[in-house]
């Protein structure tokens, strides 16, 4: 139970193929989803971020990265990606290797991964909520593009955190994130160095969610609803949309649902 109030290495790792197996389902070569996904990786990782970029650039498997660094990836890890490229399904092995490391961690005996140490960073609802949500949000697998999963992402990470308002927020080579609480404005880490390419499905896909969602409340004019079911709870948010130099900035608010009265 220790690890609950804590993430561990392995669950940062999960975090890591979980955005990794996403991305592999999009137009992105390994090398652009390997510098997306490392913000959600483990200190071991990102310290050797940029030789295996550098790897991935000359033209290096997923497998052929692991081989070669066997003191940052276990045996399991190794064997589900050879599987993955083996079977043509590597997103299916990734997702369903960071599925295993979220409920049993790193096996033991398997390679250097069962020497991880716990750091406590997030809290007890933080790991409740990844461990949930996957299947709430594998709803969206069959008919949104697979850049849609972060956005949905970005969602569950502001319902868990009790954010009033997310801004998504276009830049000259990059897009970033921020969250407002009721105290402070912050742009988490893994959120803020996103690439620009990501950002422009993403205004693309939201206006189409948004467009077919019945208005049930006056809005503004530039306000529409977007309705999302985590747990099996309804959450809404209102989306906006306001031009600035590099693009449109996403203004999403986070309408508190109120509880009915019996």
């Amino acid at each position: 139970m220790g690890s609950l109030f804590g993430k561990s290495n392995s669950v940062k790792r999960a975090d890591f193929w979980k955005v990794f197996s996403i991305l592999c389902q999009g137009d992105f070569s390994f090398a652009e989803i390997w510098n997306n996904a490392i913000f959600w990786a483990d200190k071991k990782l990102k310290n050797n971020s940029k030789k295996i970029c550098n790897d991935f650039k000359s033209s290096c498997t997923l497998s052929e990265i692991a081989l070669k660094y066997p003191k940052l990836f276990c045996l399991l890890e190794i064997q589900m990606i050879k599987a993955g490229e083996i079977s043509d399904n590597l997103d299916g092995q990734l997702k369903e290797l960071s599925e295993v490391l979220y409920k049993v961690g790193f096996p033991a005996g398997a390679g250097y991964g069962s020497t991880y140490k716990e750091e406590k960073e997030l809290t007890e609802e933080d790991n409740l909520l990844i461990n949930n949500s996957r299947s709430e949000s594998d709803q969206y697998d069959s008919n949104i593009k697979p850049v849609m999963k972060l956005f949905f992402y970005v969602l569950q990470r502001a319902i868990s955190e009790h954010i009033e308002e997310i801004r998504i927020i276009p830049e000259v080579d990059i897009v970033k994130v921020s969250y407002k609480t009721a105290k402070s404005i912050y742009v988490p880490e893994h959120f803020a160095n996103l690439p620009k390419k990501l950002y422009e499905i993403m205004v693309v896909e939201i206006k189409k969610i948004i467009s077919t969602t019945e208005i049930d409340e006056v809005l503004e004019e530039n306000e529409r609803y977007l309705h999302f079911n985590l747990n099996s709870q309804k959450h809404s948010f209102i989306v906006s949309f306001f031009p600035s130099q590099n693009g449109e900035i996403i203004v999403i608010k986070v309408k508190e649902e109120k509880e009915e009265k019996g």
